[in-house]
């Protein structure tokens, strides 16, 4: 009996350690596991950041094309980036290491430009909710012929509506509201015939084409972005170097100060600006997402150009008086001239 019972517990525990040493074989082989996937997805984490690294690099850069650079330290690993192609239409080969672990992500890349929108109107209302508000006593000069740089009569390219909205429901809300202020006047086309040149489209509304367009000049202002409590500089662009700037001011209950500036470009606007002095943009100006453009006004704002407004409402207010003049080749030029978004990413092989 006590032979029996020593073979049972020398039996059993043979078993038991088996199992401890089973245990602790699937333990050391679950962290090698865990440190292996780890490895992998840092050596992923430095190949992609490569190609993020060197597509901005790129961008600011062209001649940096057909180049190899090596050696890249970053996140306790480094990375060797290939760039080839063409500056419009690039290839990046980003191989990372990290620590034993090599990981290679392949990208294709699109040089993409923004494309000025077709104008239909001087002020043109393509959104689904317009409501035109004029309650003070501005002086609307909205103007559909089309005008130079400089603010004179220019045949070369033909003239467009001064206001174009999608309906017949908007363009009548908007006749009632301007017959309420004897000092708009809105010229274009269609002048001889009706009181107001409003055209009306028969085109489906394309909410999610402005929508994007909105996002990509939004996206493409860098650091020219202001708010209520920015210092917002006098001269924002110039002829010679139009830019993108946004204004984006989410709080209704503030308003952004454009006093006395002049600028040339596009400029985004989310939220509401209010205008002292005066104020003159060469450009588009577009009202951003589906906030409303408050436009209050103390003195004389002249834009050469055209206004987009996506937003559910804008707004003249006050004493001042707005010069809005279509011009066909000033928005070509600062479409032109504006930065490039960036490159778009067209295919991603890891």
């Amino acid at each position: 009996m006590g032979k029996s019972s020593l073979i049972i517990v020398l039996g059993l525990s043979v078993i038991v350690a088996f199992f401890i040493l089973k245990l602790n074989a699937n333990s050391k082989e679950s962290l090698s596991t865990t440190i292996d996937m780890y490895k992998q997805t840092h050596a992923r984490q430095i190949a992609n950041s490569g190609v993020e690294i060197y597509l901005d690099k790129l961008y600011f850069n062209p001649s940096m094309i057909n180049n190899t650079y090596q050696n890249n330290e970053l996140m306790n690993g480094s990375y060797d980036v290939i760039l080839t192609g063409s500056y419009q239409n690039v290839k990046v080969t980003s191989t990372a290491t990290f620590m034993d672990i090599t990981h290679t992500s392949v990208v294709h890349a699109s040089l993409v430009d923004i494309v000025a929108p077709d104008m239909l109107g001087v002020l043109y209302l393509p959104t689904s909710a317009i409501v035109w508000s004029n309650t003070g006593n501005a002086t609307l000069n909205i103007n559909g012929h089309n005008h130079d740089w400089d603010g004179f009569l220019d045949s070369s390219f033909a003239s467009t509506y001064g206001i174009y909205v999608n309906n017949q429901t908007d363009k009548t809300q908007i006749v009632s509201k301007l017959a309420k202020n004897k000092n708009a006047f809105i010229y274009g086309l269609g002048d001889d015939i009706e009181p107001y040149s409003i055209g009306v489209g028969g085109i489906v509304y394309e909410n999610e084409k402005w929508k994007l367009l909105s996002e990509l000049l939004a996206s493409a202002a860098g650091s020219n972005v202001f708010d209520s409590k920015s210092k917002i500089p006098i001269i924002l662009g110039t002829k010679e170097e139009p830019i993108v700037a946004v204004i984006n001011e989410p709080d209704p209950t503030k308003s952004v100060s454009l006093n006395n500036l002049e600028g040339s470009g596009i400029l985004v606007v989310n939220g509401s600006i209010s205008i002292a002095g005066n104020f003159k943009w060469h450009g588009l100006i577009l009202a951003y997402k589906d906030s409303k453009m408050a436009i209050q006004l103390t003195g004389q704002a002249t834009i050469i150009g055209a206004i987009l407004a996506t937003g559910n409402t804008i707004e003249f207010l006050g004493q001042g008086t707005v010069d809005l003049k279509y011009s066909k080749q000033t928005i070509q030029y600062v479409f032109n001239q504006a930065t490039p978004l960036g490159y778009k990413i067209t295919s991603w092989w890891e």
